[in-house]
């Protein structure tokens, strides 16, 4: 796979992957291990509305679908991620690397789809070790913006080990009864770790 491409699909994985919820009354940064994360998903109704049915977006949603996302990424259910996604999903990925810089847009679900099926083979394993999650709404709450600072290790089947840090922005709307990812923004730097001796 060509190094941009590459570097590029990495982030929009590790944008997916780093989504996690934080709950208010958590400190701004936590260090979530997978089984707590998976733990919290399992809780959650499996769709991402809150109880009665909501038809506008709320904080409690919004970290609700975070947190199903996550559960499926963890799973590499794909269909189960794209669900919170809408059809026209527009992403811009910058990505800062060893190699240098590079930013790739990404139009429509489809797109999305393919460069995530890829990744998923790509990746070995992930970890999160630090991750903060602000979540802010228009006065009538007909957009919700989700702000992701995640740091994470990445493990690749080929034996690389990646330190990632990214800041994502995630902009949702009420679509199909539910909170909605309809464009992205990443700004991620990554870098290979030493190999261990």
């Amino acid at each position: 796979m060509h190094s941009k491409l590459w570097w590029g699909g990495l982030g929009v994985f590790c944008l997916v992957q780093g989504i996690a919820p934080i709950a208010p009354t958590r400190p701004a940064i936590a260090n979530p291990t997978l089984t707590s994360l998976q733990a919290q998903a399992q809780n959650l109704p499996q769709t991402a509305a809150s109880s009665p049915i909501s038809n506008q977006l709320t904080e409690e949603n919004i970290r609700n679908v975070l947190a199903l996302m996550q559960s499926a990424q963890n799973k590499e259910n794909l269909e189960d991620l794209l669900k919170y996604v809408a059809p026209f999903v527009s992403s811009e990925i910058t990505i800062n690397g060893d190699s240098g810089s590079t930013t790739i847009i990404l139009d429509g679900i489809e797109k999305h789809r393919a460069l995530l099926k890829d990744l998923f083979a790509l990746i070995k394993s992930r970890e999160v070790l630090s991750q903060k999650v602000k979540i802010r709404l228009s006065d009538d709450n007909t957009v919700g913006i989700a702000t992701i600072y995640t740091v994470k290790a990445i493990k690749t089947e080929d034996g690389k080990n990646i330190i990632a840090s990214d800041v994502d922005t995630l902009r949702f709307a009420w679509l199909n009864n539910q909170p909605t990812v309809v464009s992205l923004q990443s700004k991620g730097w990554f870098s290979e770790a030493p190999a261990s001796k």
